[in-house]
């Protein structure tokens, strides 16, 4: 029995004809595969090779041009002398979860994550520390297949250790805080049955499962769909799609990208750098809004706020073209993720994360001078507004003062209602005109 990898394609609610991935598949077998959500990794099972460390291995192979690139042995700190296999890469590249039965374990055979420390020049994770689960998965028994939805916080797997209906079953549990695990619960009937079922993943909308189960011993083991409801059913996510370039020469940059959740700035934020060719892809659950990011060395940083309650879905991503503009006079940034309580000048806590971002320009960038204007939308008079912008350019220079920026470095001017980026009959264009502005002097 040798395995392969094959792929098929689903158009028109048919799926297409089969065919071999013929840059990974060799003689020997490959198995248990894990996609990046950009489609830019495959992570995958490989066993008794030359190369590998232990009895199973796992192996990593980048796309590059279309095609997949030699598979690597992902390496000594991910394997180990023991079985390590079935990968699960989380959604934004953070962790890659697996299964083994290195030692340090509760049992059989356990669940661990491996954090992931950025990519090397050729597309490759750099690793971080290896931990176990804990005995919040994991049992005496065989704990396998794990699945980290897109949402980075439900993790399915198969266990034969927790009570279940038959040999091997599917269960889940929520992320509650940093490698703190809900107690798993059984998905039931009809997915579970009397016999094995595993490999169980879930697409983006949280809905539809694919996963493998030996229904008719007569047939093997084959692959099955199901619809999710009630607790089984994750939230929804989608994903912002976009590519960092420099504003002049238009040539590709590789940035820091940095997201915070709003309503859980410790648990739901992250950061990542985008790959060579100024490409990023990172998966964010609906319902929630978020300040995003992106920061370079030699440029002023970019600022966008991202709500995701109402105007897009799973399927109506957002893509973004982002041009990073060079620490020169004249150029300017938008500060998006500024906050003011309403007709005052507080800073509401929101926003202290970009806040802190001016403030490690300015320090980055120790001999330019800058000039902090605020602006207004059009609701009140015009010279209430032109205090109010006034009153909050002097808020967040004060906050640069009191954290050491000289203050001969710092001018402030508010402009009101004067320029308008937008028309103020709409709330949304009435929010982008409500905005600080950092100008090089």
């Amino acid at each position: 029995m040798q395995e392969d990898f094959y792929i098929a394609d689903f158009s028109k609610g048919q799926w297409g004809s089969v065919r071999p991935i013929v840059e990974i598949n060799t003689p020997e077998n490959e198995g248990a595969q894990s996609l990046s959500a950009d489609g830019k990794l495959l992570f995958f099972s490989a066993c008794n090779r030359q190369d590998g460390y232990g009895s199973c291995d796992i192996y990593v192979s980048v796309m590059k041009e279309g095609k997949w690139q030699m598979p690597e042995n992902a390496g000594y700190k991910l394997n180990s002398r023991k079985w390590e296999a079935q990968p699960s890469l989380s959604p934004n590249s953070d962790y890659l979860y697996f299964s083994s039965n290195r030692e340090g374990g509760f049992g059989n055979k356990d669940i661990w994550r491996i954090k992931i420390n950025g990519f090397n020049p050729d597309g490759l994770p750099v690793w971080g520390q290896v931990e176990n689960l804990g005995d919040s998965i994991n049992t005496s028994g065989v704990e396998s297949s794990p699945f980290i939805h897109f949402n980075n916080k439900t993790l399915y797997f198969s266990s034969d250790g927790w009570l279940g209906m038959g040999k091997s079953d599917i269960f889940y549990s929520t992320l509650k805080q940093n490698n703190i695990w809900s107690k798993p619960v059984n998905i039931g009937y009809p997915i579970n049955t009397q016999n094995n079922e595993n490999g169980f993943v879930v697409d983006a909308g949280g809905t539809i499962a694919f996963f493998s189960s030996e229904r008719d011993k007569n047939k093997g083991i084959d692959l099955y769909s199901a619809r999710l409801t009630g607790k089984s059913k994750t939230a929804p996510v989608t994903y912002v799609k976009g590519k960092i370039i420099d504003s002049e020469s238009k040539q590709a940059l590789v940035g820091n990208i940095e997201i915070t959740n709003f309503m859980d700035p410790k648990n739901g934020s992250f950061s990542r750098e985008s790959r060579t060719n100024g490409e990023f892809l990172v998966c964010l659950p609906l319902g929630e809004n978020y300040a995003f990011n992106i920061t370079k060395k030699g440029y002023l940083f970019y600022s966008q706020s991202i709500h995701l309650d109402s105007l897009y879905s799973s399927v109506q991503p957002m893509n973004l073209m982002i041009e990073l503009v060079p620490v020169k006079t004249g150029n300017q940034l938008v500060m998006r993720n500024l906050y003011f309580e309403t007709d005052s000048f507080r800073l509401l806590k929101e926003s202290f994360p970009e806040l802190k971002k001016l403030y490690d320009l300015l320090v980055q960038n120790p001999t330019i001078i800058v000039e902090i204007g605020g602006h207004t939308d059009n609701v009140g008079s015009e010279g209430y507004n032109k205090l109010l912008s006034e009153k909050r350019a002097i808020e967040v220079k004060t906050y640069l003062t009191d954290k050491g920026i000289n203050a001969k470095r710092i001018e402030t001017k508010g402009y009101g209602i004067s320029m308008p980026v937008d028309t103020n009959d709409t709330p949304e264009g009435r929010a982008l005109n409500r905005r600080t502005e950092i100008t090089i002097l």
